[in-house]
């Protein structure tokens, strides 16, 4: 992962500051075939760190998003918990 300076003040002070420190954010990206292999993937995600804290009896705190955007993950984790027993 690229690491940056980042400057005491809140933004870069001009737009080629502003453009170097995004071009050094490096950001994951996963494109899925459909938003239900989206979901699916990303409480894949969710559930294997759920299970790795578990397993060092950590507990896992998530902070959830509101709205209807993120809901066939939150479909999809139900699901694990009802049929894998994820908790």
């Amino acid at each position: 992962m690229a690491t940056m300076t980042v400057p005491e003040h809140d933004e870069p002070a001009s737009a080629y500051g502003r453009a170097t420190a995004a071009m050094a954010e490096r950001i994951p990206v996963r494109v899925c075939e459909s938003s239900g292999a989206a979901s699916r993937s990303v409480a894949a995600e969710i559930a294997d760190l759920i299970r790795t804290k578990a397993a060092r009896g950590e507990p896992a705190v998530l902070g959830l998003a509101t709205g209807s955007t993120p809901v066939g993950v939150y479909d999809e984790l139900v699901r694990l918990h009802r049929e894998e027993k994820l908790s």
